[in-house]
């Protein structure tokens, strides 16, 4: 049953890093796509998502000093 539990820590961890590595490349996209004159309502529908997720990216990425390489 523990190493049950220790399967389960390790796959939500593996999630977690891939959900976060999806946000940080939908981010990126969304800078790039802003760059090129692209609105936010154009950028969500570019990249298939709600316009308040893209509202909700911007003011994270305005509030953070988050580096795009």
């Amino acid at each position: 049953l523990t190493e049950s539990y220790n399967n389960l820590d390790q796959i939500n961890s593996k999630n977690s890093v891939i959900m976060r590595d999806k946000k940080n490349y939908r981010k990126k996209r969304l800078l790039e796509l802003l760059s090129q004159g692209y609105t936010q309502r154009e950028i969500s529908k570019k990249i298939g998502c709600s316009l308040s997720t893209i509202e909700k990216d911007l003011k994270e990425i305005r509030n953070s000093d988050m580096i795009i390489e």
